[in-house]
């Protein structure tokens, strides 16, 4: 157990845009401000998973909160070890950057988290560690007898590059169709009303893709223009599908139980 006051927290705060949302070269810098100021206690799977957890969020469109599936999640970062898993996860808790809304019940439900917002201020900058790395490390190889020396090379542009972002024309959205694990989130976000486990969930996500991509993502004669209004017909129509299934095999079971027993009699 690690002490949360021995150690520097994420600094959120730096990681926000002008207008209050998360920025994700912000947030990955963040990071490895992080890492720097506490060498030796993290590593590689720690960065993965929050990478991962980064870049998750922002193709939800930077959500306040999400599903982060146990098997997902191991898959993207390349764990096989439960016990692995859980410990990283648990870090990324205790150091303070993400916060877990819900707990996952089973195997079959997701963690609920959210990206931690703590305003407490770096100790120390990345810039900073990295000038007092370079009078003390040189990368070298040898050409011969001779030897030379490489050194690293400082950032120098502190300010965090902007993304630019393409303003739409005459006013109208352009549709995007969602990846599977858009739609994997979504449905795991509606499981409690459909009652789907994760492999449902995958399963009827790539369904959806099959079945729209087939009709150049048309609903009807018009060109999609919300893909989560769809979903939530999907869901429904699955359901409505497995209530008349249900109820078309109760009598189709109480007829063949009958003619069982009068085979038996018969007998």
């Amino acid at each position: 157990m690690v002490c949360r006051d021995n150690i520097t927290q994420f600094n959120y705060s730096m990681a926000k845009t002008n207008d209050s949302k998360p920025n994700g070269y912000a947030l990955s810098r963040a990071w490895f401000d992080f890492a720097f100021e506490n060498q030796g206690m993290v590593s590689g799977n720690h960065g993965c998973m929050f990478l991962w957890f980064l870049e998750k969020n922002n193709r939800m469109g930077w959500a306040k909160q999400f599903g982060a599936p146990r098997d997902e999640t191991m898959a993207a970062v390349g764990i096989t070890s439960f016990n692995t898993y859980r410990k990283i996860f648990s870090d990324l808790v205790e150091w303070g950057f993400i916060n877990v809304i819900k707990e996952s019940k089973n195997q079959y439900t997701a963690h609920i988290i959210a990206l931690s917002k703590n305003d407490q201020p770096l100790i120390q900058a990345l810039d900073s560690a990295l000038i007092q790395a370079q009078g003390k490390h040189e990368y070298q190889h040898s050409s011969g007898t001779d030897t030379d020396s490489v050194a690293i090379i400082k950032p120098i542009n502190k300010e965090t590059i902007k993304p630019q972002t393409k303003k739409p024309i005459s006013g109208k959205t352009t549709f995007s169709p969602p990846t599977h694990i858009d739609l994997c989130n979504y449905f795991y976000e509606k499981s409690n009303d459909s009652k789907w486990t994760d492999h449902d969930c995958n399963f009827q996500a790539q369904k959806f893709i099959d079945f729209y991509s087939s009709k150049n993502w048309m609903v009807g004669k018009n060109k999609m223009a919300n893909w989560k209004s769809a979903a939530s017909g999907w869901i429904n129509r699955s359901l409505e599908n497995i209530s008349k299934k249900s109820a078309e095999e109760k009598p189709q079971k109480g007829f063949q139980a009958a003619m069982d027993m009068y085979n038996k009699l018969k007998i």
